[in-house]
């Protein structure tokens, strides 16, 4: 039934306008949760709907490796996530200590 609901509710939502299902740190689901998704995912094609699985260890899927991000993007990266401003030194420091690394970069607010 929850399978059905699920399915419902995404397919429904998806005919309105597209939607993307994301998972981040996916390694950590449960087995029932990560069955739940594949069951959805593997039944969704014909709708508007994608699903991403973000994930730190490899898992067997189709892949997307995110690799480390060029200055320019890693300062655009950081400055999204601070809600204050920081002095060049410090902003310079972080991109350092990073090396671009998208992860760290939006742990640093």
């Amino acid at each position: 039934m929850g399978l059905a609901a699920l399915g419902l509710l995404l397919s429904k939502t998806a005919e309105e306008r597209p939607l993307i299902c994301l998972v981040d740190d996916a390694q950590w689901l449960d087995r029932a949760s990560a069955q739940v998704l594949g069951f959805v995912a593997r039944r969704l094609p014909a709708d508007s709907v994608g699903v991403v699985l973000a994930v730190r260890i490899p898992a067997g899927l189709p892949e997307l490796t995110v690799d480390c991000l060029p200055r320019e993007d890693a300062l655009a990266l950081l400055d999204s996530t601070l809600s204050g401003s920081l002095d060049a030194r410090a902003r310079d420091q972080i991109l350092a200590e990073t090396r671009g690394n998208p992860l760290a970069l939006w742990s640093a607010r």
